[in-house]
């Protein structure tokens, strides 16, 4: 969530430097009823309102297929919008990103949902794609680490035995050891 609100506040900052508003399109990969993005795009909304920036959201319905569907009807119908906001569906991500290309749109993706032969495919920001400005993303791996590593502390400050077994099912040795560094 952190991330997202990076980019929010980076988008829309912009405009307190530029004379025009700006328009960004948010690809929500969920349907309207999902909690979690249902936070996000009021954090969008609540953001673009602020910065005076124009936003539009489509929703994925949680579906590769639907979603490049949604994404290329909107740009049918509407005017281009001059950033777009999107998750990468492994599977469809190029043809995501083919497709923003050709209407030459900045695009900026979050999380890192791609991986092995599609990741060499697409490579990283402007290595394939030219209007991929950035891929906003968390380290869940750190992140569990950091975790870990608090519980641990906490169950020794309260001199209780802390239970590694929950991490062993999550983590690899070399992470358990980090966390009882």
């Amino acid at each position: 969530m952190r991330v997202i609100l990076s980019v929010l506040i980076l988008l829309c900052s912009l405009p307190l430097f530029a004379v025009e508003q700006f328009s960004v399109l948010f690809v929500n990969p969920s349907v309207k009823a999902e909690p979690f993005w249902q936070k996000v795009t009021a954090v969008m909304q609540a953001a673009a309102t602020h910065s005076n920036v124009r936003l539009d959201i489509i929703y994925g319905g949680g579906n590769r297929h639907i979603q490049l569907e949604e994404l290329r009807h909107y740009l049918k119908y509407n005017a281009t919008p001059d950033y777009v906001v999107l998750i990468n569906y492994p599977g469809g991500a190029e043809q995501s990103m083919n497709l923003l290309e050709s209407h030459k749109i900045k695009f900026i993706t979050l999380e890192e949902t791609i991986l092995g032969a599609e990741r060499q495919q697409i490579g990283k920001p402007s290595e394939h794609f030219k209007y991929w400005l950035a891929e906003v993303y968390h380290d869940n791996f750190e992140a569990g680490i950091q975790l870990g590593k608090a519980l641990f502390d906490n169950a020794k400050q309260a001199k209780q035995n802390p239970n590694l077994w929950p991490l062993t099912v999550t983590m690899g040795l070399n992470q358990i050891l980090a966390v009882m560094v």
